[in-house]
Parts: C-alpha cells; sequence; structure tokens
C-alpha cells in the first residue's frame, strides 16, 4: 500500500513505469473515495432540532428533535394530541415554532418557499377543496401550480383509480373519496419529499392498500415519506424507522422491528409446543409457552449472533417439528403501549383518615379549587 501512495504521489519518479503509476494512482483514488462515501452524513430531508411550540397556555411541542434523512419512510406514532400534527405544520412551515431550527430539503421552510420548484407534496388534516371544482379540474390547478404537464392530473388518477370519480364536482364527494383526491394531490409532480398527516384515515380497504403500496414505490424510486398515522401494522410493515411520540416529546424511535420490550421476539404455531421448547432450548435459545403459542425472544442484547426466524425453524426441523405458523411479534403495538401507559391518569388517592388525636382542621374544611359547577 505504501507503494502505492508514493506512486500515486510521484508519477515522474524514475524507474516506474507510466501504465503502473497510473493503475496505482486509480487505485489509491478508489480507496480514497471508498472511505469518503463511508465518512459521508447521509442528507437531511426534515430536520427539527430542540422545537418548541404553545398554544396558549399549551405546550403542544417540548423540544422535539426528529430527522428524517433522504430514501426513508418515516412515520410518527403517538396518541391523539401528542403534537405530531404540529410537528408535520412546523416541518412544511405552516407554523412557525417558538424556539429551534427547522430545516425542510436543507433549507428553512418559511423563507422564500413559493419562489423554489414544487419539490414536496403534502396532506395536513381534512383537506379543503372547492366545491364548485371537478377532481379533474382541481388536480389540473395543482399540476400548473407545481409547474408540472396537465398529464400529470391523469398520471395521479391513474395512479390511485379514481376513474370517473373526477369528473363530478368535489362537492358531491364523501369523506374518503376527498381524501383519496388530497392524496393524489400530493402526487402531482411528483414530489421529492411527501410529508402526510394520516393519508389513510377513512379508506376503504381497496384504496388503503393502493395508497400504501405508492408510498413503497415512491421510496423505491429515490423519494422520501414523512407521515403520521394510528395504523400500527401499517407502520410496521411500511416504515424503515418509526417515531414514538408523547405529549410534545419524540420519546423512542428506532426500525419498528426494534422498538419496545418485544423487539426481536417471534411467535411460533405448533402441533407439539413441549417438544418445540426442548428443540428451541436444546439451542441455547429464550423461549416459553404463551396462550397457545411457542414465543422466542431474540433481541435481547445478551444474547450473541441474534438468531432470525429461519435459525428458529432449522432448529425445530432437526427435531422432527415443524411449524404451521412463525412471524414476528406485534412490537410497535407493545411500544405504543409502553409509552402511552405512562400517559394514564394517576388512580384516586384514598382519603385521608386524620384520626382524633392529630390537629388541623375536618378533610371538608380543607381549602382548595373551586369547581365551578
Amino acid at each position: 500500500m505504501a507503494r502505492l501512495y508514493r506512486a500515486a504521489g510521484a508519477p515522474h519518479q524514475a524507474g516506474v513505469p507510466a501504465p503502473a503509476r497510473s493503475c496505482a494512482a486509480g487505485v489509491v483514488q478508489c480507496l480514497r473515495n471508498q472511505l469518503f462515501d463511508r465518512r459521508r452524513p447521509a442528507t437531511a430531508a426534515v430536520e427539527l432540532r430542540g422545537v418548541y411550540r404553545r398554544f396558549g397556555r399549551t405546550m403542544v411541542l417540548a423540544g422535539v428533535d426528529l430527522r428524517v434523512d433522504e430514501g426513508e419512510l418515516y412515520g410518527l406514532i403517538g396518541p391523539n394530541g401528542a403534537g405530531k400534527t404540529t410537528a408535520l405544520r412546523v416541518a412544511l412551515g405552516l407554523l412557525q415554532a417558538d424556539a429551534g431550527e427547522v430545516r425542510l430539503l436543507g433549507r428553512d421552510p418559511r423563507s422564500a418557499a413559493g419562489a423554489r420548484p414544487r419539490r414536496v407534496g403534502s396532506l395536513i388534516e381534512a383537506p379543503s377543496l372547492s366545491p364548485r371544482l371537478t377532481g379533474r379540474e382541481y388536480l389540473v390547478l395543482i399540476a400548473r401550480w407545481a409547474h408540472a404537464p396537465d398529464a400529470e392530473a391523469d398520471r395521479v388518477v391513474g395512479l390511485l383509480g379514481l376513474g370517473r370519480m373526477t369528473d363530478r364536482p368535489t362537492a358531491t364527494y364523501s369523506s374518503g373519496m376527498r381524501q383519496v383526491l388530497a392524496t393524489a394531490a400530493a402526487l402531482v409532480g411528483p414530489p421529492d419529499l411527501l410529508v402526510l398527516d394520516e393519508p389513510t384515515v377513512g379508506l376503504d380497504p381497496g384504496h388503503r392498500r393502493r395508497v400504501n403500496d405508492l408510498l413503497l414505490d415512491h421510496v423505491a424510486r429515490g423519494g422520501t415519506v414523512l407521515l403520521s398515522s394510528h395504523q400500527l401494522d401499517d407502520a410496521e410493515r411500511l416504515c424503515t424507522r418509526v417515531g414514538l411520540m408523547a405529549a410534545g416529546l419524540l420519546v423512542e424511535e428506532g426500525p419498528p422491528t426494534e422498538l419496545g420490550p418485544a423487539a426481536g421476539r417471534f411467535e411460533v404455531t405448533v402441533s407439539d409446543p413441549e417438544a418445540a421448547l426442548s428443540a428451541l432450548r436444546a439451542m441455547r435459545l429464550i423461549c416459553w409457552r404463551d396462550n397457545g403459542k411457542v414465543l422466542v425472544e431474540t433481541g435481547a442484547p445478551y444474547q450473541i449472533g441474534r438468531p432470525d426466524g429461519s435459525a428458529i425453524v432449522r432448529a425445530l426441523a432437526s427435531a422432527g417439528v415443524y411449524p404451521s405458523d412463525l412471524r414476528r411479534s406485534p412490537t410497535l403495538e407493545l411500544a405504543y403501549a409502553a409509552v402511552t401507559s405512562s400517559l394514564a391518569p394517576d388512580p384516586p388517592r384514598p382519603p385521608i383518615d386524620r384520626g382524633a388525636g392529630l390537629a388541623g382542621p375536618p378533610i371538608d374544611q380543607v381549602a382548595g379549587p373551586e369547581v365551578p359547577w
């Protein structure tokens, strides 16, 4: 390697043929490029640093740190009132943060947003549609605003299977149809980044699946998606990373299968659970029986190798046990339950028994806040 560096650094060195020097220089440059690519950080499509936002006396965002890299499908999960929609509105520049730093595709979303080409498609809360326009006219209007050809309207109509419904005025649409049309408007462009607030809420199963497939296809083509959702099964299946929000904070984030107490856990259905337990324990796997299923823990930090589902199947097959079903445990559901359980109200306190020997006024005379009724 030292010879390669010397050859690359001294192209006129005596005794080294020119082709050899050229080849050595190419090898060194290739190695340097590989090292640089490994050190190069991923580009952030959305970044929130220490963002606070208050409505009156209510702190909705309490120092949120969120980063979504390009090429990710990132899902925000949390209970109602956790701050998901507010975080998306701040990221898009629709709301100004009280404190903190916001970057959207590398720039402040509130600076000259209308002057740059449209690279962001969004759907935030209930869509606002003009009742006099047909669905197609609305999509053509969005396409012209995005400096896209009118044919973009036909493209997104075909993607979502809207058909003849786009020839009707939007005043005749149901809530689900309005949601599908607003999703189609977000796809016009197509944009580099999609920011969607519960895109599948109110959709029938067919459109819900179609929207999910379009999101996966958008990421596969190099796009980025940031969405909020209450559909935990969709988030666990679609998202590359998930952030759990509660009380205005991003409590936990990571790949869906790595969150919560069930990270790395598999559920196995077999006809003979006891034989399965014996076979798995012989392989030094942590497992137990629960409601007729065998649960196998593979994600504990003290386990070396972290076996996957194929290792579990091989261990069972070697003992003559063949599972009828093997799947990952719903880790995101348990992680969500762990986060939201901390938000439950405190149980009522038992009445205080002062006793006869304790000084002080009776409990019904203790001053307290007045109740307006």
